[in-house]
Order: structure tokens, then C-alpha cells, then sequence
């Protein structure tokens, strides 16, 4: 099953997940991307077998919401960290910031990872090498940036924002490439995602809900992907990756995804590709 939970500040998203399983009685389980521990807002938890749905959903673009502020930054780009550089005499503007987010942060973008975050580096998390003092070096990523709203706030220097990103794009690297392209230090200094694909935060509940009153859901319910489980006949010609059709399996549209019930332990997500239900497999889930 999965559980649509509204992560706190100051605890890690596997220490909720942790929290979680022990809360319903369950051993396996895993989550949707990781929230740093500041960060607060959608964490959606799968439990032993649908764990293998996860990826449907860690490679969603997904909503944050947050503020950032210009002037000052540290080693982990947020609240969280050591002040690595502070200047004064700064006055950022809103209309400055709007356009350097226009022209350089909306679109295709790369982007280096934080120092301190969990990119792996030969087999260890960059947080990890960083705490030790160890040298590694880091490569840029290309992302994906669908829309960057920015507001002022009642702080001089900070500016909320709105952000809906592509998968594993790093927010607190874009409030430090921001800054850089101000000539400031920049750095968040609140985070909370909203949205995963078509998933809401305004589903989801915070972990010290009462067992009996917590919500489950499931795959088809939160990835809008209907799943059909199909005759024995042709399950052989699936497995052998031969294109047929779906004969009495209705209510399809060309192009939809579908999951598609092999047996207990294979599972395929095809699309729909013609009127006449062929299909092409997208990926084999197990």
C-alpha cells in the first residue's frame, strides 16, 4: 500500500519511513525522492510489495514551495549549515530577480550538485565525503525547470518562490546559482514540497496521525494508470514480448498507460499504440 505522509523539519526522510513502518507493523518500505531535513511537505511512502512502483513516482517532476535569501549562505546552501560567506550592503530587488529567474532558470539548466547532498561518489553519498574533509569532484547534471514564480517577502534580502522541476533537480543549488548570478551568497532558508506528478501534499498527513485514522492508497488511485490482469492465453505471447491486443479488455484510450498483471510477481506497464489495442511495453516491473 502507500501512505501519503507530510514529512516534519528536522528528521530525514528514511527516519520517516523508519517511523512509519514501525508505527503499522511492516519491514519493507521506501519513499519517493529524499526531503533534507529541513525541508518539510510530500513524502509518499510505499509498503513491501508496491515498493516496486516507486520509480513511477521518483520520476515525477515535482512542486516545492520555500523561501530563499540573498546576502549570506552556508556549507549545506540552507539553515542547517555552518555560514560559509556573509556580505552586507545588500538590496536585491524583486524585478532583478525575476529576471535573472526568467532568462537563466526556467527551461533546460545545469546544475552541480551540493556538496552536501546524497549523490553518490564511487559507492559514497557526497554529504558523506564532505563531513569528512574527504576530496571528490562532482559533475553537472542537465535538468529541467517547468515553471519559477518568485514574491517578496516581509524580509529584506528573501524572496518566496514556486517551483516545479524535473526529477532529482537540486533546490538549494538553485537558490546558490541564483545568488551568483546577482553577485550575492544565496541559500534557502525554508523548503516544502507540494506536489509529486499529479500527487498533492493536501493528501497527505502528518506520521503522528492515529494508526486507525491513517489513509492508504493505491497505485492505480495515485498514478491514475488503470490495471487490467489478463488471460492465461496471453500472458505467454506478453512474456515473450510478442505485440497482440487486449481482446475484451475495453475502456482504453490510444496512447494510455496501462499496468498490466502478469502473475503474482511480474507485472508490465505497456501503452496503448492503436485502435485495434496493441500495445508496447514500457517497462517490466517486478
Amino acid at each position: 500500500m502507500f501512505y501519503i505522509i507530510d514529512k516534519q523539519a528536522n528528521s530525514t526522510s528514511r527516519d520517516t519511513v523508519d517511523e512509519l513502518l514501525k508505527k503499522i507493523g511492516v519491514k519493507k518500505g521506501g519513499h519517493s525522492g529524499t526531503l533534507d531535513p529541513f525541508a518539510t511537505g510530500l513524502l509518499i511512502i510505499a509498503t513491501e510489495n508496491d515498493t516496486k512502483y516507486l520509480d513511477r513516482f521518483l520520476e515525477s517532476k515535482k512542486t516545492y514551495t520555500g523561501t530563499m535569501f540573498f546576502g549570506k549562505t552556508t556549507d549545506t546552501l540552507d539553515i542547517d549549515g555552518k555560514v560559509t560567506e556573509e556580505v552586507e550592503g545588500v538590496n536585491i530587488q524583486l524585478q532583478d530577480l525575476e529576471k535573472v529567474v526568467n532568462e537563466h532558470f526556467v527551461g533546460k539548466i545545469k546544475q552541480m550538485p551540493p556538496r552536501y547532498s546524497a549523490k553518490k561518489i564511487n559507492g559514497k553519498k557526497a554529504y558523506e565525503l564532505s563531513r569528512n574533509n574527504e576530496e571528490f569532484e562532482l559533475k553537472t547534471v542537465k535538468k529541467l525547470i517547468f515553471d519559477f514564480k518568485v514574491k517578496e517577502t516581509s524580509t529584506p534580502n528573501e524572496f518566496s518562490f514556486e517551483v516545479t522541476v524535473s526529477s532529482g533537480t537540486y533546490i538549494r543549488a538553485l537558490a546558490r546559482d541564483i545568488g551568483r548570478k546577482l553577485e550575492v551568497p544565496g541559500m534557502l532558508t525554508s523548503l516544502r514540497r507540494t506536489k509529486i506528478g499529479n500527487v498533492d501534499v493536501k493528501l497527505a498527513q502528518p506520521l503522528s496521525t492515529p494508526l486507525e485514522a491513517l489513509k492508504t492508497h493505491s497505485v492505480t488511485e495515485l498514478t491514475k494508470i488503470k490495471m487490467i490482469t489478463i488471460r492465461d492465453d496471453l500472458i505467454k505471447l506478453v512474456l515473450e514480448g510478442k505485440r497482440t491486443n487486449f481482446d475484451g479488455y475495453d475502456g482504453f484510450e490510444e496512447d494510455e498507460l496501462i499496468f498490466v498483471n502478469l502473475d503474482k510477481t511480474i507485472e508490465i506497464l505497456v501503452r496503448k499504440v492503436d485502435r485495434d489495442k496493441t500495445y508496447k511495453i514500457q517497462k517490466r516491473i517486478r
